[in-house]
């Protein structure tokens, strides 16, 4: 199965927290299992990022296969 991922992380949370931003626009998903031990379940899903074929120029995603942005100048 192939989707994408899309994560944000800040510092604290104020408005104005810093923070990283990170993208994967495709990637497949390889297999997926669960384990339901005493701390809860946990999902582990090993993937494949691949090259966003689709991306470029005036297309809303980059053709790529990581974005990062922070908030660092």
């Amino acid at each position: 199965t192939e989707i994408d991922l899309i994560a944000a992380f800040t510092s604290d949370n104020t408005a104005t927290a810093d923070f990283i931003a990170i993208a994967l626009p495709r990637l497949k998903i390889g297999d997926a299992s669960k384990s339901d031990g005493d701390g809860g379940i946990v999902g582990t899903y090993p993937f494949t990022a691949l090259l966003n074929n689709a991306g470029g120029t005036v297309i809303k995603t980059e053709k790529t296969t990581v974005q990062m942005q922070d908030s660092a100048a």
